[in-house]
């Protein structure tokens, strides 16, 4: 399949496709190999460093599968930062890396940051929500290789499931702390509450 999907030949990008695949359950790896492919295909016309925008989509939730107290994207970035620096890599592409996951739930801050930044965020989106110009019959290709297998259900249910174990990885006002909210009965507080305003003002 590593082939099959023209995916960086690096012994760095096959040291990340090898982390992701030894820890994220299938739904999971699916989806962040098909977000690299969808990335690439958003930036077909951007001067991009692959092998950097690789790892950064096939890490991008790696959050998901430790826990630190923080919220999943930044036990991710910290996590491949880790990774990246115990391979020797430099602390201007790990941060690049870093940047990517943690703002890859963030609208409207990755577009105004690097091209790798930017197209981990836009993966995700043409993936997850079906955001982004990836015509029908290449998200058929694809998901023929890499299925669904119900991401948005067990994606949903994976970060409820943090968050039940340990609040602190659904901060208010934080997009784990709003699937919370839609996906349970438990009370988060809202920005009137952080304010303790009353909410029929």
């Amino acid at each position: 399949m590593y082939e099959e999907l023209r995916l960086p030949d690096t012994e760095l990008a096959r040291a990340a496709w090898d982390l992701a695949k030894s820890t994220h359950p299938d739904y999971l790896f699916n989806h962040v190999v098909r977000t690299f492919v969808y990335a690439r295909e958003i930036g077909r016309d951007v001067e991009v460093d692959l092998e950097v925008l690789f790892i950064g989509c096939v890490l991008h939730d790696v959050g998901l599968t430790v826990s630190t107290g923080q919220r999943f994207e930044v036990d991710g970035a910290d996590a491949a930062r880790e990774f990246l620096r115990g391979r020797g890599v430099d602390e201007s592409t790990a941060e690049v890396v870093w940047q990517a996951i943690a703002l890859h739930t963030s609208p409207g801050i990755p577009g105004r940051m690097r091209p790798e930044v930017a197209l981990v965020q836009a993966g995700t989106g043409a993936d997850v929500l079906r955001l982004n110009e990836i015509s029908h019959d290449m998200r058929a290709e694809v998901e023929e290789l890499l299925p669904w297998l119900d991401l948005g259900t067990a994606i949903s249910q994976a970060i409820v499931d943090r968050a039940r174990d340990d609040p602190r990885t659904a901060p208010p006002l934080s997009f784990p702390a709003q699937v919370v909210a839609e996906w349970t009965d438990a009370d988060i507080p809202g920005w009137r509450d952080l304010l303790g305003m009353d909410k029929t003002r």
